[in-house]
């Protein structure tokens, strides 16, 4: 799979298998255990799609520590 083609055909012939079928069951998901659980209240649930700004962003990536990050091998490196 060295060539976009091959890729774009791979994932055309997933994405027909998919098509049409549905899960008769999530066996992963135990929906009683999931009502159980805290949940968010509305509030919650919008602050966690409000807009951010670059500006945030960008103190946020400088607040990672990039020698951690190198003692730990993730192989993420600071940007400036």
């Amino acid at each position: 799979m060295q060539e976009v083609s091959d890729v774009d055909r791979k994932i055309i012939v997933v994405r027909k298998k998919l098509v049409g079928s549905a899960a008769n069951a999530l066996p992963d998901i135990d929906p009683r255990v999931m009502s159980e659980g805290f949940t968010l209240n509305r509030s919650q649930q919008l602050a966690l799609i409000t807009p951010i700004t670059r500006e945030e962003v960008h103190l946020a990536m400088k607040g990672i520590n990039s020698t951690s990050l190198k003692e730990k091998n993730h192989g993420y490196q600071r940007h400036r």
